[in-house]
């Protein structure tokens, strides 16, 4: 059975926050080994997703205008 996109980033979401709050790379390695089960996403991007999950970010369109993403 696959996930859906807003089941991925329910996960992702919940167990983002376990991850930046864990001090040990051994908790961190487990729950990232979660999040990679549960979602198919490769390590090195469910790391990413985890570490920024929930961050703003600004960016410019094409006219120089800053929009906000979530």
């Amino acid at each position: 059975m696959r996930l859906t996109m807003d089941q991925k980033r329910a996960i992702t979401g919940k167990l983002a926050a376990k991850y930046r709050a864990s001090r040990g790379r051994k908790q961190r390695g487990e729950i990232l080994a979660q999040v990679q089960e549960l979602s198919g996403y490769n390590r090195h991007y469910a790391a990413w997703l985890l570490r920024n999950f929930g961050k703003a970010r600004l960016l410019a369109d094409s006219a120089g205008k800053m929009m906000r993403l979530w």
